[in-house]
């Protein structure tokens, strides 16, 4: 699993070789960005209704109970999606 990415940003001179991190500079500023990656890759022995013998599933992703993502539909009872659905 990859850790959250930090990434700083600072106003710097461009002829210092290097940054200064220090908290005496008023233009220091910083922010936390995190992902999540969401992988769906399969379905197996999906029982199917008398009514419909060829089912057509799908993936619904759901966060904070809003529709973000949804996979291709597939056929059968065992689909195989691999499909990744990034997040920022």
């Amino acid at each position: 699993m990859d850790s959250p990415t930090l990434t700083v940003i600072e106003e710097v001179n461009p002829n210092s070789r290097k940054p200064s991190f220090s908290n005496s500079n008023p233009n220091f500023q910083f922010q936390i960005r995190r992902n999540l990656t969401v992988s769906i890759l399969e379905a197996r022995d999906l029982i199917t209704t008398d009514k419909k013998k060829n089912i057509e599933p799908y993936v619904v992703v759901l966060l904070n109970d809003i529709k973000k993502a949804k996979t291709t539909v597939k056929s059968g009872s065992d689909p195989f999606w691999r499909e990744e659905f990034k997040f920022k």
